[in-house]
């Protein structure tokens, strides 16, 4: 599975970016109503999972 296909199964809109330094991105606008913590949570098991 790929993880733009994953992330739209979540209902998420997912855009890759590049920064320079840093490589690629995957940017993924969400609702500023989620605290860091929840955002946080949500990306670590979305990243173990597509591991």
């Amino acid at each position: 599975m790929k993880l733009k296909d994953l992330l739209q199964s979540l209902g998420l809109l997912s855009v890759p970016r590049t920064s320079g330094s840093s490589g690629l991105q995957v940017f993924v606008p969400i609702e500023p109503i989620y605290t860091f913590e929840q955002t946080r949570r949500i990306t670590t098991f979305i990243a173990n999972y597509f591991q």
